[in-house]
């Protein structure tokens, strides 16, 4: 027997799959469903621990083609596109999980049609989603609050070439401050500057090129090669608001939260996580952090624990009244000193047991008009 560090639930594994599960499958079903995860796990692709630790617990996967951030179309394309393929990617995951039921959700009729045009008469749902940030499909699809495993197209790419022996079909979008704003497929060794020149080059002469879009996004070097998982880059003048604000370095900023901030808690009541029940505060992450120089060991490692429930959504950077980013002054516990990786940190997230999330969290989230239009993204 082993009992996992995350949880006080203790649970029985037979070759990497819970007894409970694999009795339910029967013999053959879970030879099939052993294979299937050892060929994810050469693709790097791990089940999250919640599954296995509360064997009954989930109860949909979810293809989430809603994910698209601010001027992203990332998801959008690839559902028009390769919905099959994508479609494949859920089917294996579902079945690694033996998961009882399987919905996709996405913002637009087109890729609802094109995606169901795929699926048919089949076992999965096809959903429409209202356009908000960050997407939280699971408050849309019936049954699924707390019970759903939620992935992005990134994932579903990667576990279709996984079982199908392809390579991703890995797309970006590049948009923003560009002549033609559009989806590509990234390269292995291109840079932000390659994949401009691309779209025909930038449209001011001092741009900045932003990873995974806004918000929560982070500036990268323009002539360094671009994460072949990266979805999105999106390219600024470099006078933009957005740009100062991502410039000024956490240590310059964040010495002077606790007089800049008003304790407004806003950044934490608009928190898709804490709106779960999740043990997060961004305000008070931040003010501790502007404090920390001088905490103790287990005070420390308390704020860690709590950061560790932030995804890097950046809806608290949208919400800050004061113009402050507390993502990443939350994140600062996980990398103190650093520039947060908010892409490795969704990896890390995903063995989060996933809340509860009530009626706030679905009345409190954020129309992605909302967002374009606070973080000056609106004439793009």
């Amino acid at each position: 027997m082993t009992a996992s560090r995350a949880s006080d639930v203790p649970i029985v594994l037979a070759d990497d799959l819970p007894v409970v599960v694999a009795a339910r499958l029967g013999e053959e079903g879970a030879a099939q469903t052993r294979l299937l995860r050892g060929r994810l796990a050469q693709a790097g692709i791990r089940v999250p621990r919640w599954i296995d630790e509360r064997p009954g617990r989930l109860r949909v996967v979810i293809g989430d083609l809603s994910g698209d951030p601010p001027l992203g179309q990332t998801a959008r394309t690839m559902g028009l596109i390769y919905g099959e393929y994508l479609m494949t990617g859920l089917g294996a995951l579902a079945l690694a999980v033996a998961a009882p039921r399987m919905a996709v959700v996405t913002r637009e009729a087109a890729v609802q049609q094109a995606v169901a045009r795929v699926v048919g008469e089949g076992s999965i749902e096809v959903l429409r989603t209202p356009p908000m940030w960050p997407s939280q499909p699971d408050l849309d699809v019936p049954g699924a609050a707390g019970r759903a495993w939620v992935v992005g197209t990134r994932l579903l790419d990667r576990a279709a070439a996984a079982l199908l022996g392809e390579p991703p079909r890995r797309l970006c979008t590049v948009a923003g401050a560009v002549a033609n704003p559009g989806v590509l497929s990234l390269s292995p060794g291109e840079t932000p500057a390659d994949l401009v020149a691309r779209r025909g080059g930038a449209t001011p002469a001092a741009w900045v090129a932003i990873a995974g879009g806004a918000p929560g996004g982070r500036l990268c070097d323009p002539e360094e090669p671009l994460p072949e998982d990266e979805e999105m880059l999106l390219i600024l003048p470099a006078a933009h608001e957005l740009v100062r604000r991502l410039r000024r370095p956490l240590a310059e900023w964040l010495p002077s939260a606790a007089s800049i901030c008003s304790g407004c808690q806003l950044c934490t009541e608009g928190c898709p996580e804490a709106l779960r029940g999740h043990p997060i505060s961004p305000h008070v992450l931040v003010l501790a952090a502007a404090g920390m120089q001088g905490a103790g060991m287990q005070e420390s490692a308390a704020m860690q624990a709590a950061a560790r429930w932030c995804t890097g959504c950046g809806a608290c950077d949208v919400i800050c009244p004061a113009g402050l980013l507390p993502s990443q002054g939350v994140l600062s516990f996980l990398a103190r000193g650093q520039a947060p990786d908010h892409r490795a940190h969704r990896v890390r997230q995903a063995d989060g047991l996933p809340g509860h999330p009530g009626d706030a969290a679905a009345r409190r989230r954020l129309p992605l008009h909302q967002v374009t239009t606070q973080l000056g993204l609106l004439s793009y």
